[in-house]
């Protein structure tokens, strides 16, 4: 685990160790790097097509994929129609 920046907030601190705990029950490996870097590249862009606009976002894979997982967290569809 790389060691965290020295004004980390307690409350971050809690959350990360949240989802150690998470992951750690779910019996995943993984590594903070990855999981950040795999959020970073996470993008989302907005189409507009026959005068509907869309969202598109871009895959979660790897280690930020099985984070997300172990948190509960309910990513939206790759694809959705907005407004």
């Amino acid at each position: 685990m790389p060691p965290l920046e020295p004004a980390t907030p307690p409350f971050q601190l809690l959350l990360k160790r949240a989802l150690e705990q998470r992951l750690e029950a779910r019996r995943e490996t993984w590594e903070w790097a990855e999981i950040l870097r795999g959020l970073d590249r996470l993008q989302e862009v907005e189409l507009v097509f026959q005068g509907k606009r869309f969202l598109l976002r871009s895959q979660l894979l790897g280690q930020a994929h099985k984070a997300c997982l172990a948190a509960g967290v309910a990513l939206p569809p790759t694809l959705r129609e907005v407004g």
